[in-house]
């Protein structure tokens, strides 16, 4: 007997909004965190051998990370839940094709 594929449209579309909100969650940290960094970078903020290297590490390496990790939240919010469905689908309306109409 063969596996029986099968999707859950509205289902989809929840998973797609999770994607947004952990995108959109993730760009609120990020600008919390920019600002943040400003203020403690500016006038008398933190000022020392590790607070250069602090600032380093976060403008090299977590920063862009974070950014990343928005772009690919939001990335797989618009495009690859609609490719999943768009492709579950196609493949729903080959399958009925492929059988003539008595």
């Amino acid at each position: 007997m063969a596996d029986t594929v099968s999707i859950d449209y509205a289902n989809m579309q929840k998973v797609a909004q999770g994607f947004s909100h952990e995108a959109a969650a993730v760009k609120k940290i990020i600008t919390d965190l920019d600002h943040h960094l400003q203020v403690l970078n500016q006038g008398q903020g933190w000022r020392a051998d590790g607070a250069t290297k602090f600032y380093n590490v976060m403008g090299t390496d977590v920063m862009p990370r974070l950014k990343r990790l928005e772009q690919a939240l939001e990335h797989t919010a618009s495009h690859c839940s609609g490719d999943i469905v768009n492709t579950f689908k196609t493949a729903t309306d080959e399958a009925c094709n492929a059988f003539p109409n008595s």
